[in-house]
């Protein structure tokens, strides 16, 4: 198998569907922060996102319950917006090699610690 035949089996892999909200695929390259890791700007793929949480591999290996940040850019209208996502790991799987799959669901917007998904023009 080819690495773009295994990129791509990866990326349409399907799981059942337990999420409160449609996901989107949205397969786009991001940057992943996990403190607790001591994990600052790691490489990551975005496989989807829904309304409240993101699915995405890295060779990142936090625990369930660990807060992570989630950077990525995304085209709109003509336009570049920098988007990040503040959540928390809901579940971790081994896939091949040295990566991860990771989901996240966003964490509670708060007044102490500001929204928890941001988007500003790049």
């Amino acid at each position: 198998m080819t690495q773009n035949q295994r990129a791509l089996a990866i990326m349409t892999n399907t799981h059942s569907d337990k999420r409160s909200s449609v996901r989107r695929s949205l397969h786009r390259s991001a940057k992943v922060t996990c403190e607790g890791q001591g994990c600052v700007d790691q490489i990551a793929l975005i496989r989807d996102v829904s309304g409240d949480g993101i699915f995405f591999y890295c060779k990142l290996k936090p625990q369930v319950g660990e807060e992570l940040t989630v950077v990525f850019n995304m085209p709109i209208e003509n336009k570049n917006f920098r988007v990040t996502f503040t959540g928390c790991v809901v579940r971790v799987e081994k896939c091949e090699g040295t990566l991860f799959g990771l989901a996240a669901q966003l964490a509670p917007d708060s007044q102490q610690n500001g929204s928890s998904r941001q988007i500003h023009e790049a």
